[in-house]
């Protein structure tokens, strides 16, 4: 047995019968099957979850930030002006308030990124990169990241913000700031969350 351009040959005689490949390397797909990660499509479409993760969380962190304030700024003063019947209304009505805005950045997150999602793995699918079970599953998993980065820029953008009215700032340098700590927010979120329950 001899081995000619890393095909495996045998001799019989003056003749040289050469391996056919589908011998060699099992069954061989009809459709061009490649590795995911050397041709960076896995790569790709993690890079479009990040990035519209990161999104997310940026715009709950702009959109929810002075509602978080407003909501914690009041309970603040009941707790140090109010009776103990006013902190538990406070505490009641703000969190409805905040609740309502982290229903809101879970559902607008979870639409988000679910849709950037399903672009990203049908293109995919068309070009017979990946499966359809696979397609699924990505877009499953990204919508529930996405949810998850909308709770981590509410409460990023929002702890940003309140920090920074403390010191007075307020503006266009806080809108930013706000933006930045959602974004922020989200990784943190996903990185504590996502990662655990293995999306």
């Amino acid at each position: 047995m001899v081995s000619v351009n890393n095909v495996n040959t045998q001799r019989y005689g003056n003749t040289v019968q050469l391996t056919p490949p589908s011998q060699l390397y099992g069954n061989i797909p009809s459709r061009n099957t490649y590795n995911r990660d050397v041709l960076g499509i896995t790569s790709t479409n993690n890079l479009v979850s990040d990035v519209t993760q990161y999104g997310i969380g940026a715009l709950s962190g702009y959109k929810y930030n002075q509602t978080f304030v407003g909501a914690t700024k009041d309970f603040g003063n009941s707790l140090k002006n109010g009776s103990f019947k006013d902190v538990l209304n406070s505490a009641k009505n703000n969190g409805k308030v905040l609740g309502g805005a982290t229903l809101n950045a879970v559902g607008i997150g979870a639409l988000v990124s679910g849709g950037v999602s399903a672009v990203s793995n049908t293109i995919s699918v068309l070009n017979g990169r990946e499966s359809v079970g696979d397609a699924v599953s990505n877009v499953t998993k990204d919508s529930l990241k996405g949810a998850i980065s909308g709770v981590g820029g509410v409460l990023g953008g929002g702890l940003t913000a309140m920090a920074l009215t403390m010191f007075k700032i307020g503006g266009t340098p806080l809108t930013i700031a706000a933006v930045i700590g959602g974004a922020v927010g989200s990784a943190v979120a996903n990185e504590l969350v996502s990662k655990r329950l293995g999306l």
